[in-house]
């Protein structure tokens, strides 16, 4: 989000809009291998979670590798959850949580 601006960007528009994209493409992918019946409460739950995974793992690769952040919020708004548990096991490695002496 732009400093001093309550409003989003339309780059933190863009990527949750993606993001969105992703977890929709992944609800339908679902639906067609007959693992799930389709109904509009699931696609808007999907696009919610989607949005806001996607959204979170494009703020963690701003900071990583900012040319990657369009594919990313893509990718993990297929990924859904699983994204964001993905990034945290990737964040706790790296700065040693969870491990009592510290090393990763």
């Amino acid at each position: 989000m732009q400093q001093g601006n309550s409003f989003p960007s339309i780059n933190d528009l863009t990527w949750a809009l993606i993001a969105v994209l992703g977890g929709v493409a992944s609800y339908l992918d679902g639906f067609l291998k007959g693992k799930q019946t389709p109904t509009l409460s699931r696609i808007i739950a999907h696009a919610f979670v989607s949005g806001f995974s996607g959204y979170m793992v494009a703020q963690v690769v701003l900071l990583v590798k900012p040319d990657w952040v369009f594919v990313a919020a893509g990718f993990a708004g297929y990924l859904g959850t699983q994204a964001l548990d993905l990034v945290a096991e990737i964040l706790k490695r790296r700065v040693g949580a969870g491990n009592k002496d510290g090393k990763q």
